[in-house]
């Protein structure tokens, strides 16, 4: 037993004294800690260009709900544009939102289109404008059918039960 420990001692210290053995045991860490963030942070580089995003919106809906910033310009149009139409335009915009149906009724009525993977951030701007227009919308349907409701409805079925001797 005690010579098969002196060969594996033997063999241990000639791998660790080897300059190859050290020099990859510091660079190994950094290179892993390079892939992981190099991705990440040529993702965050933005450019200095303004991306313009078509809006086509064929419901005519949804007028004027998306807001400039710094890095997407919304240019909004009506009506029906197909993917071949997309494709023959001189300047391409960086993408096109395609509303096709009301989003209350049908939240699957909206599409992104871009000849490129657009980023997430542009992807979440989108989503989420569209959804805290809808949020605010549906709360104010909501509260008209309880208004509807109250002045509508119930004075009629509490006439019915006062006539049918039910109070």
């Amino acid at each position: 037993m005690s010579k098969i420990s002196l060969i594996i001692e033997r063999e241990y210290l000639t791998r660790v004294q080897k300059k190859s053995f050290i020099l990859m045991t510091i660079l190994s860490p950094i290179v892993m800690v390079a892939l992981i963030f190099a991705p990440i942070w040529l993702a965050q580089l933005s450019s200095d260009e303004v991306r313009q995003i078509a809006i086509i919106d064929q419901t005519g809906l949804y007028k004027n709900i998306y807001e400039n910033s710094e890095e997407y310009q919304f240019t909004y149009t009506q009506g029906i544009l197909n993917p071949a139409e997309m494709r023959a335009e001189e300047s391409q915009p960086y993408a096109y939102v395609i509303i096709k149906d009301n989003l209350l009724n049908n939240p699957k009525g909206m599409t992104i289109y871009s000849q490129k993977q657009i980023t997430n951030s542009c992807e979440s701007m989108i989503t989420s404008q569209m959804e805290e227009f809808l949020m605010y919308h549906s709360a104010i349907l909501s509260y008209y059918y309880w208004q509807i409701w109250l002045f509508l409805v119930q004075p009629y079925i509490f006439s019915q039960c006062k006539a049918s001797g039910r109070e």
